[in-house]
């Protein structure tokens, strides 16, 4: 092993801090949606909203799309119209067919 090897304490420390720090963020993340909750906002809906406002990417689907449009809306980002089930659409288009 070379002298910037790593070994398996220092890994472990690592792992230790790094676990310390994500269980700190779960629980700061876990208070800002329970703040959101206490002001009357709905912590899916409020997920699924960040999500596609951080990774612009569609959400999974929720209860009430509409609160998600709402949110998405005062983020300032365009709500995604997305289909409540695909296969709904696959049946619908094997109907139309002749």
């Amino acid at each position: 092993m070379t002298s910037n090897t790593p070994t398996i304490p220092s890994l472990y420390d690592r792992w230790t801090r790094l676990s310390d720090d994500q269980d700190a963020v779960k629980a700061d993340l876990a208070e800002l949606f329970k703040e959101g909750k206490e002001h009357g906002f709905n912590p899916k809906a409020m997920r699924a909203a960040f999500s596609i406002k951080r990774d612009d990417r569609v959400a999974r689907v929720v209860d009430d799309r509409a609160e998600v449009d709402l949110y998405l809306e005062a983020l300032g980002v365009a709500p995604a119209r997305v289909e409540e089930n695909p296969t709904d659409r696959r049946q619908q288009d094997q109907v139309s067919s002749p």
